[in-house]
């Protein structure tokens, strides 16, 4: 059996197992927390026991388990540093980050991803993208899920796990001109990609999300930010699931919401725009195809119509063979409760296929060419 992915990236605490055979993924196991996120990180004890709860009930079978850290917990930036050794590489990223971020070196986790994106005319500076968090904010928070039975092996961003999530069918060096741009919708935060073929060829975080939504709809509505939270909750499931009922069917609330938060949008699209021109005229190589929206967030109504506006290129929810929309079913069954969008599950599927099995990379490629 495969890893456990355990994502604390959303808005509560999910975990998934999958396993290979025949050339198809399934779900072996999942489990979802109702209690809200930030409550579960600051009582991590009680997490804990979750977790072991969860292990048992939901029928687990791995220890071994690949961590999606919750996004205010980590910072990202890109540089362009001179071609070195890989440990001369990681002593400068190191002295970088803590420049860059103001943390004491010594008290803080930090990794890098060379982009392999090429530079526009004669610079060959590497692309790399930062990844630090302070030591104090992720190591209880590891040390907790230790304590229920899991084995972490591996803690990651959100946006490197959904961007795994959608790329395993990707995986050869000829995939590599298969480049789509990704825009990975959270609750405090979203980060816009370009991938080549599995790989992040281009990154930028903003600082906005879903959090910021819920307060312009409470606010024009004159509701609480619970209330606000649940309309938007229930009109992103709606548009998820192309359903006709309940509460989007509230045309002058619909409207009032999305009046709400349209300079949001606007302002979302904007930057989007922009970084695909950015990427477009700085580095090498084929431009993005079409956009994929991922993330708890990302099927905000009205969002994709005005990106295609904005962006001149469709905009998508999975990849052609609908890998991520084929596996809601099965989360839905084992947790005997509708589980919310696909897409808020996008990160936890990466986190457990960290690990892809070599004939799961040979067998999804070959098929994905075919």
């Amino acid at each position: 059996m495969g890893l456990v992915g355990i994502d604390f990236s959303g808005d509560c605490v999910r975990m998934l197992q999958m396993r290979y055979k025949n050339g198809v993924w399934s779900v072996n196991a999942a489990a979802a927390r109702t209690c809200d996120l930030q409550d579960d990180l600051q009582d991590l004890p009680r997490l804990t026991e979750w977790i072991r709860g969860a292990m048992s009930a939901a029928g687990f079978t791995a220890k071994r388990c690949v961590v999606v850290l919750p996004r205010e917990h980590i910072k990202v930036q890109s540089v362009r540093l001179p071609q070195m050794a890989e440990s001369d590489t990681r002593q400068a990223v190191r002295w970088e980050a803590s420049q860059r971020f103001g943390i004491d070196p010594d008290a803080m986790e930090v990794d890098y991803l060379a982009t392999g994106a090429q530079l526009q005319g004669q610079d060959v500076r590497q692309e790399l993208l930062l990844i630090a968090s302070e030591s104090e904010r992720i190591l209880p928070l590891l040390r907790a899920i230790a304590e229920s039975g899991l084995r972490p092996i591996a803690a990651e961003t959100s946006f490197t796990a959904v961007a795994r999530a959608l790329s395993l069918r990707l995986r050869r060096e000829a995939d590599q001109d298969t480049v789509r741009a990704v825009v990975e919708m959270g609750r405090t935060g979203t980060t816009i990609m370009v991938l080549r073929g599995d790989q992040i060829a281009f990154c930028k975080p903003l600082t906005f999300g879903g959090v910021q939504f819920d307060v312009a709809a409470s606010e024009h509505l004159g509701i609480d930010l619970v209330a606000a939270r649940e309309i938007r909750t229930a009109r992103i499931a709606s548009a998820a699931s192309k359903n006709t009922t309940g509460p989007i069917d509230d045309a002058e609330t619909d409207r009032a919401v999305y009046e709400s938060i349209r300079p949001f949008i606007e302002q979302l699209t904007k930057e989007i725009t922009l970084s695909l021109r950015y990427y477009g005229v700085t580095f090498r190589g084929h431009a993005p195809k079409f956009i994929i929206l991922a993330g708890p967030e990302a099927q905000e109504p009205h969002l994709a119509r005005m990106l295609e506006h904005s962006c001149k290129l469709p905009v998508k929810t999975d990849d052609e063979n609908e890998s991520l929309t084929n596996l809601l079913p099965q989360i839905h069954s084992l947790l005997n409760r509708m589980p919310g969008s696909i897409h808020a599950w996008a990160a936890t599927i990466g986190a457990c296929t960290r690990e892809l099995p070599k004939r799961a990379r040979s067998e999804n490629s070959e098929r994905a060419a075919a």
